[in-house]
Order: C-alpha cells, then structure tokens, then sequence
C-alpha cells in the first residue's frame, strides 16, 4: 500500500522451485538433489511415497523477465506486483528423476520410487502461468523447458564444485 501511495513500482514473485545457474538453495529443490544422485551414485530414488508436484523456472528466466519489466514503465504498470513465478513446467517427482536420468543417460530401471499410497493427498505446490507467460512474451524470453533446466542445473552445480562429475 505504501509503495502505491508513493508510485514506487515494485515487482514480487511467488517462487515454487527453481533451477538453473545460481539456484539460491541447491540441496532445498528436488532438481538439484536429483542430479546429485545420479552423478554420484548412478541412480535417483524418489523418495515421496504420495504424488508430488512442482512448478519450476529458470533463474536465468525469472531475471530476465523480472528487469526487462522493471525498466519498462508500461509493462510495470500492466502487470500486478505480486504474481506466481510460473510458466509451462509442472512436473511431477518422477518425471523430474527421468528428465535427470536421461541427462546422465541412465536408463529407467536407474529410478527407484517406492510404490504409491493412493490414500496420501498429492502434494501440489504449482503456480498460476497466466502473469508470468505474459509477461515473458511481451519481453522476449523464452523460457527453458525441462531438459534445459536440468542441464543449465548440472552445469551449474558442476562449476560451483557441488558435483564430482557431470
């Protein structure tokens, strides 16, 4: 409210996960566990025994949409301040485990998850695309899709030290 009363823009993402150069927490997100697993032991076990479903982006993505908005006075002025920092990658665990076993060309017998209790709730923490697509078309980003969130990940994590081997 403050900010409004005095035409101070400002631009606040809701953040489900990310991935990417310079993730922010690499051992809190699914991804980079993930990756780790499979470079150092050549499996990925997903541990939830209940769906479980992410909304992820590229931090690489997420800056870039989030400063070419901030210098552009009529996109600040179209879009809300608070907005899900979502697009098209809605991934459940065990997708995610293959698109990272596939970067590590790991065959599928490489992913282990325990079975399924159909009883547990599915754990859905997804956000809304609407804003955050919009607002990537009208700046000209186009955003990473699951594959390329993995490898940017891996490299990531490679060159920072926190991997052996990618």
């Amino acid at each position: 409210r403050i900010c409004e009363e005095r035409d101070i823009r400002f631009l606040s993402p809701r953040i489900y996960s990310m991935a990417g150069k310079f993730i922010n927490k690499p051992k809190a997100y699914a991804i980079a566990d993930m990756i780790m697993q499979a470079s150092q032991h050549h499996k990925i076990i997903v541990q939830a025994k209940h769906g479980v479903w992410r909304s992820y982006v590229d931090v690489l993505d997420l800056m870039s949409v989030l400063w070419r908005t901030a210098v552009n006075a009529n996109a600040a002025k179209i879009y809300p301040a608070v907005f899900d920092a979502a697009h098209a990658v809605d991934v459940e665990m065990f997708e995610l485990a293959q698109a990272v076993a596939s970067y590590f060309e790991l065959p599928n017998s490489a992913i282990f998850r325990y079975p399924i209790d159909n009883l547990q709730e599915v754990d859905c923490y997804l956000g809304d695309p609407k804003v955050f697509s919009a607002m990537g078309a009208d700046c000209g980003v186009a955003f990473a899709d699951l594959d390329a969130m993995v490898v940017t990940t891996a490299k990531y994590m490679r060159s920072s030290g926190l991997l052996s081997r990618v």
